[in-house]
């Protein structure tokens, strides 16, 4: 299954240096966002690149309950993904753009 998407351009430092871990980290959490929206309660995202292309991206979410005095945490999104030339090019599940009702 195969996912059209608009594609995010890699982003360069001014120097013309490779990125970080972490800028490329936060440049594929940026995709999946854009492509899903931000879920209700949204907490954080965590991304891992597995190999090669491959990545492992989970969306957190926190929700408060009368019965605790701290926040519960849930992985509600989770997706493998491609990433090929600066853009998604299969995702499994399918990233499918939240519903403002849906949140979650």
């Amino acid at each position: 299954m195969s996912q059209n998407v608009k594609k995010v351009p890699v982003k360069k430092t001014q120097q013309g240096e490779q990125e970080t871990t972490r800028e490329r980290d936060e440049r594929v959490v940026s995709m999946v966002l854009e492509l899903l929206g931000e879920p209700l309660n949204y907490f954080g995202t965590t991304v891992r690149n597995i190999f090669e292309d491959k990545w492992r991206v989970n969306v957190w979410t926190q929700h408060y309950s009368s019965d605790r005095t701290t926040p519960t945490h849930t992985i509600t999104h989770s997706f493998f993904i491609t990433i090929q030339n600066g853009e998604i090019t299969h995702s499994d599940p399918p990233i499918i753009q939240l519903d403002e009702e849906d949140g979650v």
